[in-house]
């Protein structure tokens, strides 16, 4: 019994030592592989790419290792050949269901981005070319031109289903395409420099597309002109510039300050902070400043204007930070004193002043009686 018995483990030993390697397994497993490669997982896939390619790796070091044995002894290599035979499905459905997300982003951006060219072209169409605004009218045209050929290159790519190339070449025409100025607008604002506590006065802003200083102060002052035709308040606002206002065709300009000091309300329920730019006419803002302040001293308020973005895009807002000096509140008697002067003295000034032009008319139209009487005679 004991002789059968060594005999019978002699030749399990010579039959594990004679194990051959699994050639044929690694082979196949070799050949996934190349397929998994021929799907283009290396450049949607590679962390699993790269997986794959590291237990092929320790299969091959497997068998360098048991190959050097008496004893060989194959039966782990064997495990992780079915593994990665395994795997190799899982990272081919990855790979194709990658490929298709890519496919339908490139699709989806190159039409945002074909229809922020026509987009550009259109309001390019509509603004009014200055003197100021031909250069920047003339730049941008240029690079819609550079766009639009970009973009032909980059349907071949998807239409080769290279969607890589064609999702780099994309970002960085969208951010081209979403960045252009497409024009300029000059910015005034007026304000008042001085105001006492519990004083009201107004803030304004007007913007013309490819506008002029002149032109703004003209439209400020034209706006101010009408309004204190109905106030008792002389105009003393000066008025300021922001220059080269870039834009796309909203705007949205807002007036902030410390509510100690301030109180800034719409002058009416109707303005709107965010406006659709009139590229003819212009936009007007207009806001109502009330000194609220316990104390005399230096108050500040901030005028922001930010351009809506379009895209990955976000211009940088431009923000002008404004010095109100906040004084003293009229005493009680300067408050008589400016009450009789608008009411009781300016109603006097005025009604002498009717009744005196009314004389002149009177001797005038006697004159003119006496000079009729003359000829006749």
């Amino acid at each position: 019994m004991k002789k059968i018995l060594i005999a019978y483990v002699f030749i399990e030993i010579s039959f594990s030592s004679c194990q051959k390697v699994p050639q044929a397994e690694i082979d196949t497993a070799n050949n996934v592989i190349s397929e998994v490669k021929a799907t283009q997982a290396d450049l949607y896939q590679p962390a699993m790419y790269a997986a794959i390619q590291d237990s092929m790796k320790v299969v091959n070091e497997l068998v360098e290792v048991q190959k050097s044995k008496w004893f060989k002894k194959y039966d782990a290599v064997r495990v992780k050949l079915a593994n990665i035979n395994t795997y190799a499905v899982v990272v081919k459905d990855s790979t194709e269901s990658r490929k298709a997300a890519v496919k339908a982003e490139a699709e989806t951006t190159l039409a945002v981005v074909k229809a922020f060219i026509e987009e550009d072209k259109a309001l390019l169409a509509k603004a009014p070319i200055g003197k100021e605004g031909k250069e920047a009218l003339e730049q941008n045209t240029s690079e819609i031109t550079l766009i639009e050929g970009s973009v032909n290159e980059i349907s071949s790519l998807i239409e080769n289903g290279d969607y890589i190339a064609a999702i780099a070449k994309i970002k960085s025409i969208n951010e081209k395409a979403t960045s252009i100025n497409l024009t300029k607008a000059q910015l005034g604002f007026s304000y008042y420099k001085v105001i006492r506590i519990n004083e009201t006065r107004d803030f304004r802003v007007n913007v013309i597309v490819n506008g002029t200083r002149s032109t703004v102060k003209s439209n400020i002052r034209e706006i101010e002109r009408h309004e204190l035709e109905y106030a008792d308040l002389n105009d003393s606002s000066i008025v300021c510039y922001i220059n080269n206002i870039d834009f796309y065709d909203t705007l949205k300009i807002t007036l902030e300050a410390d509510t100690n000091d301030f109180k800034i309300t719409p002058f009416d329920k109707f303005l709107k902070e965010e406006q659709k730019i009139d590229f003819i006419k212009g936009n007007n803002w207009h806001w109502r400043v009330k000194a609220v302040a316990n104390e005399p001293h230096n108050g500040f308020i901030t005028l922001r204007t930010e351009v809506i973005p379009r895209g990955e895009y976000m211009p940088t807002p431009k923000i002008v930070t404004i010095n109100i000096v906040i004084n003293p509140p009229l005493s009680l008697l300067s408050v008589i004193f400016n009450w009789i002067v608008n009411n009781i003295i300016t109603t006097i000034v005025t009604t002498i002043t009717s009744a005196f032009a009314a004389y002149l008319a009177h001797l005038l139209f006697k004159k003119n009686k006496e000079k009729e009487k003359r000829k006749k005679k």
